[in-house]
């Protein structure tokens, strides 16, 4: 299977770990699409290309959140938090969406090995990306 059907499966994966239908916490988007981004940057920009500061990541991941909710893949909803701080949720926009990746990476799907493997591989990045924020607690310990 190709690299993009792993970045798919791993979106899928964690569509499947959030409420895809209430939202993925924005800062969880962020932090792993930033995670991402370093990890398959020479895939994605080659090896000659140096890799991107954190911020200049999020900037771009801003950026891509910012597209795909102006193409209505993605929903976004602001509200604030039970600490009185401004929060957001990003949610797929039609169920079509979610339907359709639970189906690819089911079981059986076409694309269960990947998402099997991309699970791993998506869970370490994120759990790396939140240690390096110093807020993963037990879980980044446990992993």
């Amino acid at each position: 299977h190709s690299d993009n059907d792993q970045r798919f499966a791993g979106i899928t994966d964690m569509m499947h770990t959030f409420d895809a239908r209430r939202g993925v916490p924005g800062e969880v988007v962020a932090l792993l699409w930033s995670a991402l981004l370093l990890l398959y940057h020479v895939d994605i920009f080659g090896p000659d290309e140096e890799p991107y500061s954190g911020d200049e990541r999020m900037s771009h991941v801003a950026f891509v959140v910012e597209a795909l909710c102006s193409l209505a893949v993605l929903r976004r909803r602001e509200y604030i938090d039970s600490d009185g701080r401004a929060a957001t949720t990003l949610a797929l926009t039609h169920d079509m969406q979610e339907d359709h990746a639970y189906v690819l990476c089911a079981q059986n799907g076409v694309l269960s090995e990947v998402a099997e493997h991309s699970e791993v591989v998506w869970n370490r990045a994120l759990v790396e990306a939140f240690s390096a924020r110093g807020i993963a607690g037990k879980a980044a310990e446990d992993y």
